[in-house]
């Protein structure tokens, strides 16, 4: 069954994630997990610290639900050039890695998804990982 995603509360996006302008373009952008867990590891290196077990259980408490309420999609800025971090969805990127989900969709302005093509996983599976029924952003960038 697809992981029911939004981005209720999150928009417009310039107001939750620095590095994202007012005149940047939403996106919903479909990362390859692999890519995605990749970022997850240097962001929590470069901060020093670990994951934290019981937000780690708290999203695979919320994964296990039935029915599953949406999951807040997370967000990714520009820290560094061409440095990529999450202003928000470490722990939640991590669960949906863990239960094997091919993908992982974050929210971003369409200027940075661009800059990290290297990074974008198929948009077909997303669509079958995912229900993007509760998002508001239409644009969905992948492969």
């Amino acid at each position: 069954m697809p992981v029911p995603v939004t981005d209720a509360n999150r928009l417009p996006l310039h107001t939750a994630s620095p590095g994202i302008t007012s005149s940047d373009t939403e996106v919903i952008l479909i990362l390859d997990a692999a890519s995605a867990q990749k970022l997850v590891d240097a962001h929590f290196r470069s901060d020093d610290v670990a994951p934290e077990p019981t937000k780690l259980f708290f999203y695979q408490r919320l994964l296990g639900q039935s029915p599953q309420p949406p999951l807040q999609l997370p967000i990714i800025y520009y820290n560094t050039r061409p440095n990529a971090r999450f202003s928000d969805g470490r722990h939640r990127t991590t669960v949906l890695i863990q239960q094997g989900n091919k993908t992982v969709p974050v929210l971003t302005s369409q200027s940075i998804a661009m800059g990290l093509q290297n990074l974008w996983g198929s948009k077909q599976t997303a669509m079958n990982e995912y229900d993007f029924t509760n998002c508001k952003t239409s644009l969905i960038l992948g492969l």
